[in-house]
């Protein structure tokens, strides 16, 4: 009878799309579900806000590639006052991040996966640290400095299609 209840428990576990381990029968432990990213690369595009010190708002551009499991580069730049901008920052999965349920229904209904990004940089002598949710549609970031705090909330930038000619 143990062993039928635990085969059931497993089968339903399994069914729900649960992993499970077990070592013996009656121990049946269900591991924390891993943040594995999919594979998000793309150019992004949107409204910059800065809160702290003096406004810099303005539209940035973001160039995503993914440089391993969980870890990306982000190539951000644009034009503020007539002044280019450039920079290229690393970032990765935001493990500390606890998915809400939203998320991990959205994901199971078949809809984008949103990633719990964070990351840090040094721009012009000036460090940062930021946090967001990457995906295929969006990009939205929260950051904090020791020169400004503000947010960017890109949007992704439809691929061009190849002309075809007649």
């Amino acid at each position: 009878m143990k062993i039928a209840i635990t085969v059931i428990i497993i089968t339903l576990i399994t069914l729900l799309g649960v992993q499970v381990c077990a070592q013996n029968p009656s121990e049946v432990v269900i591991p924390k579900p891993s943040l594995t990213s999919p594979k998000i690369d793309g150019v992004y595009q949107g409204p910059w806000v800065t809160t702290k010190n003096k406004k810099l708002n303005g539209v940035a551009n973001c160039e995503v590639k993914q440089t391993s499991k969980n870890r990306w580069q982000g190539r951000f730049w644009g034009i503020w006052q007539q002044v280019s901008f450039d920079y290229t920052v690393e970032f990765g999965v935001d493990t500390n991040e606890q998915k809400p349920r939203v998320l991990l229904a959205r994901e199971k209904a078949g809809k984008t996966a949103e990633v719990p990004v964070m990351g840090t940089a040094m721009i012009d002598g000036a460090s940062y640290e930021w946090k967001g949710q990457l995906s295929i549609e969006e990009f939205n970031i929260e950051f904090t400095g020791s020169r400004y705090e503000g947010s960017l909330q890109l949007k992704r930038v439809p691929d061009k299609k190849p002309e075809t000619s007649n």
